[in-house]
């Protein structure tokens, strides 16, 4: 209960503010007040059109954060293993970093249709976190217990599972909270220029240009509850892999 009000009050404060805010504008345009947007966020609840919308544009974020994983998991065992494929990483992994997501987005608009861009685009904003922690996490670990799984000849499968994992893990839910905050916000910038049928860019689009501010608030506080519950997903999926390479 105590947990529960510490980390209430400052949310209360806030829509305190942006209350009183709204109030101060007087205008639903400029900045629609919170009883306005959840009013609008009921309203939604009651389509049952929402639900669809919500289920594409989640499948494809996650898909292309599960994507990213699953790849950078061999490609950083091969840098860390062979410096020549470190080498040959360095310059599209730098390059994912460094160029702005907008820019990719428009490009990628090139060769991807609109409707698989956030796919791409998750990928392409969480691949280089994982492939660089994937690397320090390798890097990292203890010496002596990779000296004695030699001496005792440990399986592959055992060394990776009883020494290997639980040294990486905590570093990887660490980069798998970063990764999924910027997969949904990559996501759904690249749904929001390429404009696909179906999607949350897609209703953000169309507020913006109603000028709907409600709906852009309803539609970002959407966003923000499924991205924590995704965030949510992942780490219990990680402690509860820990624990079984804990019991083995």
């Amino acid at each position: 209960m105590k947990k529960t009000v510490e980390r209430a009050w400052p949310v209360l404060i806030w829509i305190g503010i942006w209350q009183a805010l709204s109030v101060k504008l007087g205008s639903g345009i400029l900045l629609a007040s919170p009883l306005r947007v959840a009013a609008r966020l009921l309203e939604m609840a009651a389509s049952p059109g929402i639900w669809r919308i919500l289920l594409n544009s989640t499948g494809f974020v996650v898909l292309g954060f599960l994507l990213s994983l699953l790849l950078a998991v061999p490609c950083a065992v091969l840098a860390r293993r062979f410096a020549v494929f470190r080498r040959l990483m360095e310059p599209p992994v730098k390059v994912m970093r460094s160029v702005p997501v907008a820019s990719f987005i428009i490009l990628a608009l090139v060769f991807v249709s609109s409707r698989h861009l956030s796919i791409l685009i998750a990928f392409t904003v969480s691949f280089p976190l994982f492939f660089t922690e994937l690397i320090s996490a390798l890097d990292e670990r203890d010496p002596q217990l990779e000296e004695f799984s030699r001496v005792f000849r440990l399986p592959a499968g055992e060394r990776i599972w009883r020494i290997d994992l639980p040294q990486i893990l905590p570093k990887l839910a660490t980069t798998c909270r970063t990764a999924t905050g910027v997969c949904w916000k990559a996501g759904v910038a690249a749904e929001i220029i390429g404009i696909p049928r179906g999607s949350i860019g897609e209703q953000m689009h169309m507020a913006k240009l109603y000028l709907d501010t409600a709906d852009l608030f309803a539609w970002t506080l959407l966003i923000l509850v499924l991205s924590a519950f995704f965030e949510a997903a992942v780490q219990t999926a990680i402690r509860r892999l820990t624990a079984c390479a804990k019991a083995l």
